[in-house]
């Protein structure tokens, strides 16, 4: 007769055939009498055969080949998740300033090549005391470089380092973003100059002079301590009613430079409503003119906060006009909101927006607005039924 024994392996066993196995590395069996194991999810694995339950899976991770320095455990070891592995760089390197040599198998860390600092220019000092050409910093090492009053950021990567030229400089400073018929202002900064510098402005190829209509001109001395001088232009309102192009041009000596800004001029219009009371209103505040995204908010007149049903919109901008919208449930009573919106040199300018709430009026006798007709319709209904 046929042999009809049955084999019923525990967890962490199939049947295979007649024989009970365990169930190899990335599968596991949580129930008894099984014929075939479960896989792991994606990226994960057990690791020994013979897993009984689903949380033997852990997140598979295989020390990769390191350049340049060993780990601990080493290449190749397969170890989990929650695994400290041990960076050993080669001398002259490390794997990041500040960063630890201890890292989870699941990130990645290398060994870089420290940078040597290198000479400096004339006028030139590295900022930090305890630094000097010849010294070695660990990769992504940040540290500064003095310029005649001028500090510039450095990173070491990788083994290299770029130094700045030590050399003038004109940056610009002021309000770009300018709100119409406003008054604005914009200054031209010259640094790193070791003599006073001819400052000049132009507006459309021609040259503003001193005490011309619509412009000031303000100037400063070259500052030999700081070695830095600057000229500022204020623009009256007339000229800002439109975007405008400027240009600073500084010359002095060897020196001959030249700065472009242009004046982004912005309006602003509000849109109110007109409501029956407990209705929702929609108010809207429009910016034209600018060239990307401004800040907008919202207040209440005579309210220090907004109340409670109102709600703001994420301002959109496209193609040189941005919409902001405010909405309020249940409005109930006339409303004056107030859209701010900032310029460029952080000041706010404002447009009322008026919200006109209808109340609701009882009719003579009694019944709120809008019911009477509502009756009447079911009288004359009433007297057509019975003709």
């Amino acid at each position: 007769a046929a042999d009809s024994t049955c084999v019923s392996c525990g967890v962490g066993l199939y049947l295979d055939g007649t024989a009970c196995t365990k169930c190899p590395v990335g599968q596991y069996s949580d129930k008894a009498g099984q014929v075939s194991c479960k896989s792991c999810s994606d990226n994960l694995t057990t690791l020994f055969p013979g897993s009984s339950s689903k949380s033997d899976c852990v997140y598979k991770c295989t020390v990769p080949e390191l350049s340049n320095g060993v780990s601990v455990p080493a290449v190749g070891f397969f170890t989990t998740n929650t695994t400290l592995i041990t960076l050993n760089c080669n001398s002259g390197h490390n794997p990041g300033y500040k960063e630890p040599l201890k890292y989870m198998c699941n990130q990645t860390y290398s060994c870089y090549p420290q940078c040597q600092l290198p000479n400096l220019a004339t006028n030139q000092s590295y900022h930090d005391n305890h630094l000097a050409p010849g010294v070695l910093v660990s990769h992504l090492r940040l540290f500064s470089v003095s310029c005649l009053g001028v500090r510039d950021s450095v990173t070491c990567k990788a083994g290299t380092v770029q130094i700045p030229d030590c050399k003038p400089r004109v940056e610009a400073v002021g309000a770009e973003k300018v709100k119409s018929s406003t008054p604005a202002e914009i200054e031209c900064n010259v640094s790193a100059v070791l003599q006073t510098v001819n400052i000049t402005w132009f507006s459309e190829g021609l040259q503003i002079a001193q005490g011309a209509d619509y412009y000031t001109i303000t100037e400063s001395d070259w500052n030999e301590t700081s070695y830095k001088q600057s000229s500022s232009l204020q623009i009256g309102v007339s000229k800002t009613d439109k975007d405008r192009e400027f240009q600073c041009k500084v010359v002095g000596g060897d020196l001959n430079l030249s700065l472009d800004l242009k004046l982004d001029v912005f309006d602003i219009t509000g849109k109110g409503d007109r409501v029956d009371a407990g209705d929702t209103s929609t108010l809207t505040c429009t910016i034209t003119g600018s060239s990307s995204i401004l800040n907008v908010t919202w207040s209440r007149v005579g309210d220090v906060t907004l109340p409670g049903d109102v709600t703001t919109s994420t301002s959109t901008w496209s193609a040189g006009t941005q919409v902001a919208t405010l909405v309020q449930k249940n409005a109930q009573s006339n409303s004056t909101f107030r859209c701010g919106v900032e310029d460029g040199a952080g000041k706010k300018h404002f447009v009322n927006i008026g919200l006109q709430v209808i109340p609701e009026v009882p009719d003579k006798g009694g019944s709120p607005r809008g019911t009477a007709p509502i009756f009447y319709l079911l009288f004359i209904s009433a007297l057509l039924s019975l003709m």
